[in-house]
C-alpha cells in the first residue's frame, strides 16, 4: 500500500507542473491580451485625435479660403496709409488716403510734395520755376515708317512718314503716369500735292508695338537739357475703353511704366481728387493752374524750351457749350477752364497736363490735380470762351481699377 502510494504520488507530480504551466501560459496571455487591449485603446484614442485634428486644420483651411475668397480684406493687411479697402475674388484693392497715392500694400506715398516754390502768383503765363512741378511728365511719341496714304480719288500711295509729337502727364504714383486718350492716338497729319491727310502709324520693326513709339521724361524743365536717366519706357498703354475720338468723352488714359520711378525732391507725385468724391471741385469761378510745354505762339508754330505755366479760372460749363456746339458737354466728366480776356490757355502740346487746383489735405494747402487738357476752339485763346478739361474725379473708380490690374 505505502508503495502504491508513493508510486501515485510520483505520477501525480508532472500533471501538476503541467498544470501550473498552463496555469502561467494563460496568466500570460491575459497579460498580453491586456497589454493590447490597453495598447489598442491608445491608438485608437491618437488616431481618432489626429483625424479630428486634421479635419479641424481642414475646416480652418476651408474657412480661410472662404474667407479670402469672399471678403480678402478680413484676411490681408493693406498699407497702414490705405484705410479703404474694396473686396474683390481672393483679391483685395487698398486704396491709399487722400493724400497719399501708391498700391496700397507697399507703399501710401504722400503726394503734392515739392521743394520749390511755385509762381503761381503771377496771373500771365511765364516760364515756371524749375521743378516747381515735380509730378509733370513730359510725353514724347516719334514714329518713323512707311504709311498708306487714301487719295480723295480712291487710289492708296504709300509714303514714308517721320514725325514727332508732345503731350504731357502726370505721376500719380511709382509706377502709373495720367494722360489724356488723344494723345496717345498715333495719327499723323502728312502733306500731299498741298492737301493734308491725317492717316495713323503703323507696326513696323523699328516699332512693334503703340507703347514703342512712345517715351516718358521726368525731372524735366528744359527740353534742351535732357538726359537718358530721365527716360522711361511704357509697358502698357490703357485709354478709357469709351473713349470717342468724334465727342472727346472719356478723355483720359493712364500709363504703366516698365519699372517702379525713384522719387526724389525733382520727381513726385500729383495729388488727386478724394476717392470718395465724384464730382470735384463743385465750386465755379476759382483759380486754377495749368502747365506744359505746349504752344506759346500759335500763329508761329512756337514751342518753348521750357516747362510753361499759367492761372486760369474754373467757369460754369456754360462758358464753352459756344465751343463745337455740335459736340456734346459732360459738366460730370468734364470741366471748363480758361480765361475769358482770350489772353492765356493752354495749347496745342499741353494735351494731357493737369489743371490744378489749391486746396487743404490734413492741413497742409496743396495743389490737387483735377482736370487733364483735353481740347479747345483750335486757336488756343478765345475771348468769351474757356477750354475742356477731363474731370480726374469722375474717373477716380475707374482709375483705380485699372491701377488695380497690376
Amino acid at each position: 500500500m505505502k508503495i502504491g502510494d508513493a508510486n501515485l504520488h510520483n505520477s501525480s507530480l508532472p500533471s501538476l507542473k503541467e498544470n501550473q504551466k498552463s496555469l502561467d501560459k494563460q496568466k500570460k496571455s491575459k497579460n498580453f491580451k491586456s497589454k493590447l487591449s490597453s495598447l489598442s485603446k491608445t491608438t485608437k484614442i491618437l488616431i481618432c485625435s489626429t483625424v479630428i485634428l486634421a479635419l479641424s486644420i481642414l475646416i480652418t483651411i476651408i474657412i480661410l479660403l472662404s474667407l479670402l475668397a469672399t471678403v480678402p480684406c478680413n484676411v490681408i493687411k493693406c498699407h497702414s496709409k490705405a484705410s479703404k479697402c474694396i473686396n474683390n475674388w481672393f483679391k483685395v484693392e487698398c486704396i491709399c488716403d487722400y493724400g497719399y497715392q501708391g498700391d496700397g500694400f507697399k507703399y501710401c506715398d504722400e503726394c503734392g510734395l515739392t521743394s520749390v516754390s511755385k509762381n503761381v502768383k503771377i496771373i500771365g503765363g511765364i516760364e515756371a520755376m524749375a521743378h516747381s512741378w515735380p509730378s509733370s511728365v513730359y510725353l514724347r511719341f516719334s514714329y518713323r515708317g512707311n504709311v498708306d496714304i487714301k487719295l480723295t480719288n480712291g487710289t492708296v500711295v504709300t509714303v514714308y512718314a517721320q514725325q514727332n509729337g508732345l503731350c504731357g502727364g502726370s505721376l500719380i504714383d511709382r509706377k502709373h503716369v495720367l494722360t489724356a486718350a488723344h494723345c496717345i492716338r498715333p495719327v499723323l497729319k502728312l502733306k500731299l500735292d498741298n492737301k493734308d491727310y491725317y492717316v495713323r502709324a503703323k507696326i513696323n520693326n523699328d516699332f512693334p508695338t503703340l507703347e514703342s513709339m512712345y517715351k516718358l521724361y521726368f525731372e524735366v524743365h528744359n527740353l534742351s537739357k535732357v538726359t537718358s536717366s530721365q527716360v522711361y519706357s511704357i509697358k502698357e498703354i490703357i485709354a478709357h475703353e469709351n473713349y470717342d475720338e468724334s465727342t472727346i468723352l472719356n478723355d483720359i488714359a493712364i500709363l504703366k511704366l516698365d519699372k517702379e520711378v525713384e522719387l526724389n525732391e525733382r520727381i513726385q507725385l500729383a495729388c488727386l481728387p478724394n476717392y470718395s468724391l465724384e464730382l470735384y471741385p463743385s465750386d465755379v469761378n476759382i483759380k486754377s493752374w495749368v502747365q506744359g510745354w505746349g504752344l506759346i505762339e500759335q500763329a508761329n508754330k512756337t514751342l518753348p524750351s521750357s516747362l510753361q505755366n499759367v492761372q486760369v479760372t474754373i467757369y460754369d460749363m456754360s462758358y464753352c457749350t459756344q465751343m463745337y456746339p455740335r459736340v456734346p458737354k459732360s459738366p460730370s466728366s468734364q470741366i471748363c477752364a480758361g480765361d475769358v480776356t482770350g489772353e492765356k490757355g493752354s495749347c496745342f502740346g499741353d494735351s494731357g497736363g493737369a489743371l490744378f487746383i489749391l486746396d487743404k489735405i490734413d492741413e497742409k494747402s496743396k495743389f490737387v490735380a483735377v482736370g487733364l487738357v483735353s481740347y479747345g476752339n483750335g486757336s488756343c485763346t478765345t475771348v468769351n470762351l474757356g477750354q475742356i478739361y477731363t474731370r480726374i474725379s469722375y474717373f477716380s473708380k475707374w482709375i483705380q481699377s485699372k491701377k488695380f490690374l497690376d
